[in-house]
């Protein structure tokens, strides 16, 4: 007995040219605040064994809205891919600028040219040739009446007669309200291992409504901190108002404040708290730097 045995044979894959440049991929996207080099690699693809000389392929950047130096930046200047005998990749770095503007997506296309090789893959779409950045815009509307109130801010607390007490404000997005977020207030007292002793383990950018015609603040009671003492974690809410004085060279914020201990509230505010050298209300004021 026997049996046939039919044999198939296929032609070996073969691209139309020996050898060609492609970026890494087609499309890519990041915020615009970020602050990590966006790395765009180039590869030399050559099937040949007498790879003997120097390649390089220049690229563009065109975009219809960003701007080189407004928007982004790249990193040394660099204007070209080089590969070296022996070196089959290389890379460029691009560096978003954050404009803090809400002013919508900006697209980068990074586009090969003038090589003495093929660009991008092999095919009619010479796909790898141009490489799309989306700068995606992550800022939002805010209350610009605001902006000069946004910065660090130094005074006093009551509360254990601290002075050099620092207060960081920030500037919130519009849909909000009209006001700026804040840290660092009571955070001196609340550590002070000769006072309430605790060690804040996480902080949350707290919401003060800021009415400046009026010259007034408002703090209504929200998440404030959270702390660890003797192995336990503590939430506190805060809560208070104040005034906001700009008639000066400086702007002054003065502050009543106090807080609640989220896990027993029956104690009720801190500041009426038996364990707290503090009695009365809070208050704090402070000079913008």
């Amino acid at each position: 007995m026997s049996c046939d045995e039919d044999k198939t044979t296929y032609d070996a894959l073969e691209y139309p040219s020996d050898a060609f440049i492609s970026l890494s991929g087609t499309t890519t996207s990041v915020p615009e605040s970020s602050t990590t080099p966006i790395e765009i690699v180039a590869t030399y693809s050559n099937s040949l064994a007498d790879f003997t000389s120097d390649v390089s392929v220049d690229f563009t950047i065109s975009s219809d809205i960003a701007i080189e130096g407004t928007h982004y930046t790249v990193v040394d200047g660099k204007s070209s891919f080089n590969f070296p005998v022996g070196v089959f990749t290389d890379k460029i770095e691009i560096i978003p600028i954050d404009n803090i503007t809400e002013d919508g997506d900006k697209v980068l296309a990074i586009t090969l040219e003038n090589s003495t090789v093929n660009l991008g893959f092999p095919g009619p779409d010479s796909l790898g040739k141009t490489l799309e950045i989306i700068l995606a815009d992550d800022d939002c509307a805010k209350n610009e009446d605001l902006r000069p109130y946004e910065g660090s801010w130094t005074g006093d607390d009551n509360c254990g007669g601290y002075t050099g007490v620092t207060l960081n404000t920030y500037l919130p997005c519009l849909e909000d309200g009209a006001g700026l977020t804040f840290t660092g207030l009571g955070y001196n007292w609340l550590q002070d291992p000769s006072y309430w002793a605790e060690t804040i383990t996480a902080e949350y950018p707290t919401f003060m409504t800021v009415d400046l015609d009026a010259g007034t603040v408002e703090i209504a009671e929200q998440a404030f901190v959270t702390t660890l003492y003797d192995g336990d974690y503590t939430e506190y809410n805060i809560f208070g108002s104040g005034t906001i004085d700009t008639s000066g060279s400086s702007p002054v914020i003065t502050i009543q404040y106090d807080m609640t201990n989220v896990q027993n509230p029956q104690w009720g505010p801190m500041s009426q708290t038996g364990g707290t050298p503090c009695s009365g209300v809070f208050e704090a004021t402070f000079t913008l730097d």
